[in-house]
Formats: structure tokens, C-alpha cells, sequence
């Protein structure tokens, strides 16, 4: 099981087609929750004032 997941991780690293898609797509969820976490504290901060 643990020399499957090596050999897939080692074929992902020596592709090199989709990796700008793939920084993407595991970049959005930590932009969207920055996002989300920005306008709930802007939200609470002018509740509290």
C-alpha cells in the first residue's frame, strides 16, 4: 500500500502537465476561507462597535 502511494506521488511530481491547475485548485479553499474569515471579523467588529 505504502510503495502505491509513492509510485503515485512520484508520477505526479515527473508530470508536469496541469500543474499550474493543480496549485490552483489547492489554493482556493485556503483564498475563499481567508476570504470568508476577513468578512466575519469585519462583520463582528462593527456589530461590537
Amino acid at each position: 500500500m505504502l510503495s502505491s502511494i509513492r509510485r503515485t506521488i512520484s508520477q505526479i511530481k515527473a508530470g508536469t502537465s496541469g500543474n499550474a491547475t493543480l496549485l490552483v485548485a489547492l489554493g482556493m479553499p485556503v483564498l475563499i476561507g481567508g476570504s470568508g474569515l476577513a468578512v466575519d471579523t469585519a462583520q463582528w467588529v462593527y456589530v461590537e462597535a
